[in-house]
């Protein structure tokens, strides 16, 4: 089964137990795809190494505005436990998959 197709079936089974954390998640994986195989210049394949790509880019990005969460203290507190979340299931598609 592609990436595509179970991220498609995450997203689906996340709206059914109206896990709006993953939805959330899921959905700007694949929005990220759309931008990156839309952008000017893309001769890429749409496989899912593009998937795992998108994902380990989108981690990383996370990570980055965990950091700069994290040091502005109280003010950036309540968005720690959710980019904790996404950074985590994204490790978990994209450890699926390596």
């Amino acid at each position: 089964m592609s990436l595509e197709t179970q991220l498609q079936d995450l997203l689906k089974e996340a709206m059914r137990n109206k896990d709006a954390r993953t939805a959330d998640c899921v959905r700007m994986i694949k929005t990220k795809h759309m931008e990156r195989r839309t952008a000017a210049g893309f001769k890429g394949e749409l496989d899912d190494a593009l998937w795992v790509d998108v994902i380990t880019a989108y981690q990383k990005q996370l990570r980055k505005a965990r950091e700069e969460y994290a040091g502005l203290g109280e003010r950036g507190a309540e968005s720690l436990p959710q980019l904790d979340y996404e950074i985590e299931v994204c490790g978990q598609i994209g450890r699926a998959h390596v």
